[in-house]
């Protein structure tokens, strides 16, 4: 696996005025690509909530993912969906 490119979306620098409110939208993204996959995050932090996406060509165990996932984040994993690749 070789890490690319990490992209971040907040309004950190947006003046005060400008920012998002509504809670759906108060958060962070963020992409990380990787050479032919990519993990990104939509965080909600009102909401407190946490949203993930892994996009892989190659095969990866989703339990351990799940896994890590739960623990790195100290959060529950609320449901999980699997599209395998044809």
């Amino acid at each position: 696996m070789k890490r690319e490119k990490l992209y971040w979306w907040d309004d950190l620098y947006t003046p005060e005025g400008e920012k998002e409110t509504a809670p759906h939208l108060v958060g962070t993204s963020a992409v990380q690509f990787i050479k032919t996959s990519n993990i990104t995050i939509h965080t909600l932090d009102l909401l407190k909530r946490a949203y993930l996406n892994i996009f892989s060509c190659k095969d990866f165990d989703e339990d351990i993912v799940a896994r890590f996932s739960k623990e790195w984040f100290k959060g529950t994993v609320v449901s999980k969906k699997v599209v395998g690749r044809v």
